[in-house]
C-alpha cells in the first residue's frame, strides 16, 4: 500500500446531510439544538457532534455509496432551494427516496455503533498494522484485523449499512415527495436527529420535502405538524436555525 496514492480518510462523518445543515444556520453559523432528556438548548455548528459521528462506518461506504446518493440529491435539492422548482419530475422521487433512507440509517448507526470485536488471537506488530495503513486499506475496502486481534467495527458497520440501504429502498418503493413551503409568518421547520420512518426531510427552515403532501405553501398548523411529529419521534435532540421560530407542541407537553 506504501506505493499507491493516499486517500483522504473522512473520520467526522455526518449523520444528516451537510448541504442541508449549513441552510439552519443562526448567529455565529451555528445551530440551536434542544436537548431532548434535558430540555437544555445549546448552539452548536454543523461539522460539531452531535451532526457528525466519530467513524461509525468505515471510509468506502463514506466515499462510495453515501457520496453517490448525497450527490444524486444535491442535484434534485439546490434548484429547489432557489426557488427555480416547486414540483419533482417522476425520475427525481427515488434520489430523495435514497437519502430520506441513508439519514435513517446513518442516525441509527451513529446512535448503536458497531464493536470491535475480539478474536481469539495475539498478532505480531508489523508495518502493515500501523494506523495509516490500516486506514488507506480501509479505505479500499479491505478488512483488516489489528495487532490485539480485533475486527473494527466500523468496518463491519459499512457492509451491513448498505444491505439494510437496499431492504430499505425495497420497502420505501414507490414513495413519493411533495415539496412544501412555509408561508410568511407560518414559523420554520426543524430538524430531528433521526427522522424515525416520518417520510419528512428538511431542506431550509422555511423548505421541506414530505410525503403524502402536495406540493405548494401550508400555514402554520401545517408547520405544527411536522415540527411535533419530528419532536414526538426524535430519540436525542431537534435541531433549528431559530428553535423559538418553530411551531411545535410544547416541550413539557411532549415529555409528559
Amino acid at each position: 500500500m506504501s506505493g499507491g496514492r493516499q486517500l483522504q480518510i473522512t473520520k467526522a462523518q455526518h449523520v444528516f446531510l451537510r448541504s442541508c445543515l449549513v441552510h439552519f444556520r443562526g448567529a455565529g453559523g451555528k445551530l440551536e439544538i434542544r436537548d431532548l432528556k434535558t430540555g437544555r438548548v445549546s448552539r452548536i455548528g454543523p461539522d460539531r457532534p452531535p451532526f457528525v459521528t466519530e467513524r461509525s462506518w468505515d471510509h468506502r461506504t463514506e466515499s462510495g455509496l453515501m457520496h453517490e446518493v448525497e450527490t444524486a440529491f444535491g442535484q434534485v435539492s439546490a434548484p429547489i432551494r432557489k426557488g427555480e422548482v416547486l414540483t419533482l419530475k417522476p425520475e427525481q422521487h427515488q434520489a430523495v427516496t435514497a437519502m430520506y433512507a441513508l439519514w435513517m440509517l446513518r442516525a441509527h448507526r451513529a446512535r448503536e455503533p458497531f464493536a470491535d470485536i475480539k478474536i481469539n488471537r495475539q498478532f505480531e506488530q508489523r508495518a502493515e498494522h500501523t494506523a495509516a495503513v490500516v486506514d488507506q486499506m480501509e479505505a479500499h475496502g479491505i478488512i483488516t484485523v489489528t495487532p490485539d486481534g480485533s475486527l473494527l467495527g466500523r468496518q463491519l458497520a459499512g457492509p451491513q449499512l448498505q444491505l439494510d440501504f437496499d431492504r430499505a429502498l425495497n420497502e420505501l418503493s414507490g414513495v413519493t415527495w411533495g415539496v412544501v413551503r412555509a408561508a410568511d409568518g407560518a414559523g420554520e421547520f426543524s430538524i430531528p436527529d433521526s427522522p424515525e420512518r416520518v417520510l419528512y426531510l428538511p431542506l431550509t427552515p422555511r423548505i421541506a420535502l414530505a410525503s403524502g403532501w402536495s406540493d405548494g405553501v401550508i400555514d402554520r398548523t401545517g408547520v405544527w405538524s411536522f415540527n411535533t411529529a419530528a419532536f414526538q419521534h426524535a430519540r436525542d435532540f431537534i435541531a433549528a436555525r431559530c428553535l423559538s421560530a418553530c411551531p411545535c407542541r410544547s416541550f413539557r407537553e411532549a415529555t409528559v
